[in-house]
């Protein structure tokens, strides 16, 4: 529900920083993992939760290697 909460609030905001939205990402990273070995019955793909996990975090680290540029 904060990840859905988070996505509602980009859809208004219209200078979102680099640092917040990598630690979202990051953040989001900790969620799959802890659904990944804590849910034993998933509702989702079987490979879903693996390819999440590496998309967000690939656009986590991204985004603060773009913050780090900008300085």
């Amino acid at each position: 529900m904060p990840f859905f909460a988070l996505g509602i609030y980009f859809l208004f905001k219209k200078n979102i920083s680099n640092k917040f939205l990598s630690c979202a990402y990051l953040a989001h990273v900790l969620f799959d993992l802890l659904y990944l070995v804590l849910i034993k019955e998933s509702y989702m793909l079987n490979f879903y939760e693996e390819i999440c996990i590496v998309y967000d975090l690939a656009v986590g680290i991204i985004l603060l290697n773009l913050r780090k540029s900008q300085k």
